[in-house]
């Protein structure tokens, strides 16, 4: 068991995640509609976030989608960049992204600087007769203002 999970360890910290590139791409496009398909439609997703924000709760997928398509409404994503590989969660299926995230208020053009955590995990979607496939779900994103 050990071994097998050194094993999943080393890969996951190699590889980022297939969800790594449609996290980047939402956030670089300042589109909702690109990260609403990485949430999950069984659980809530909590999302944390600082000034200038000041937001935690757990939210369904659609609440998810209008806070973040709220939030790119009147921030302007400047740059958006992954500082690490991912890091695996012992004894749980997923594991935490960290990415910094530098955006504009579109009304007063003051930027703010974040670094941005996402814990995500794997969830098995029905693909009917062909068999199952693993998707990675965003379960979490959490904020701290640098």
């Amino acid at each position: 068991m050990f071994l097998h999970s050194v094993a999943w360890l080393s890969l996951f910290l190699t590889f980022s995640p297939p969800i790594a590139k449609d996290i980047e791409r939402g956030f670089l496009r300042n589109s909702a509609k690109d990260l609403y398909s990485l949430f999950p439609t069984t659980t809530a997703v909590n999302i944390s976030l600082p000034d200038p924000f000041s937001f935690s709760d757990e939210l369904s997928n659609e609440q998810a989608y209008f806070l973040i398509h709220g939030i790119f409404s009147f921030y302007r994503t400047i740059e958006f960049t992954w500082e690490s590989g991912a890091a695996w969660i012992p004894g749980r299926p997923g594991g935490i992204l960290k990415a910094r995230w530098s955006f504009r208020n579109a009304r007063n053009n003051i930027p703010s600087l974040y670094s941005l955590f996402f814990f995500i995990s794997r969830e098995t979607d029905s693909l009917g007769v062909s068999g199952r496939e693993i998707v990675w779900k965003i379960l979490e994103i959490k904020a701290e203002r640098l």
